[in-house]
């Protein structure tokens, strides 16, 4: 499936991780403003596109958000096509979601070539934390970041980083717009 838009400014970016990590939560924040407490599992995917304007050109994502149950088998395959980058989200709090990064990375990286820009995101800042050595797996090549959807904190970092990497310029920042009120 390839991005609805045209424009060479518009990237493909899969937003990908285990269900229940807080992949709809962060959509949502940036898409509305809100957050939602009670967990509705994504099935197939959800497309929405965010523009981001930074202090060298402005840019937009189409964030891919797919489900995070293996239910949905080699289908989920189909989605990565076309993509330019990716974020890998897991929560701080689950020690399982983390070590599922790696499985993540690669199965992109596979299907989409191991060049293309990703980003690891730890979710749920708020809660309590696993080991500091269990949720800071660096892979090389690959920007780390942590965010609260539920506390609307450094929900920023993961799309600066992405646009970073896309625009091959290290200086590249966003031009924030505060997250919206729920």
């Amino acid at each position: 499936l390839k991005p609805s838009l045209s424009s060479k400014d518009t990237y493909k970016c899969l937003l990908l991780g285990d269900s229940g990590v807080g992949k709809s939560s962060f959509v949502r924040r940036h898409a509305t403003g809100q957050f939602k407490d009670t967990h509705e599992p994504t099935r197939g995917v959800l497309v929405h596109t965010l523009l981001l304007p930074t202090n060298y050109q402005d840019l937009a994502l189409e964030l891919w958000e797919v489900a995070g149950e293996d239910r949905h088998g080699g289908l989920c395959d189909g989605y990565y096509f076309y993509a330019k980058c990716a974020i890998i989200m897991f929560d701080l709090s689950a020690e399982s979601t983390a070590i599922n990064v790696a499985r993540w990375l690669r199965s992109f990286w596979e299907i989409c070539g191991k060049q293309l820009p990703a980003v690891i995101c730890g979710n749920k800042a708020e809660l309590e934390r696993m080991p500091v050595q269990l949720r800071c797996r660096q892979q090389a090549n690959v920007d780390y970041c942590e965010v609260s959807a539920c506390a609307a904190w450094n929900l920023e970092a993961p799309l600066e980083l992405l646009c970073r990497q896309l625009l091959q310029r290290k200086n590249v920042t966003l031009i924030s717009q505060p997250t919206l009120s729920p």
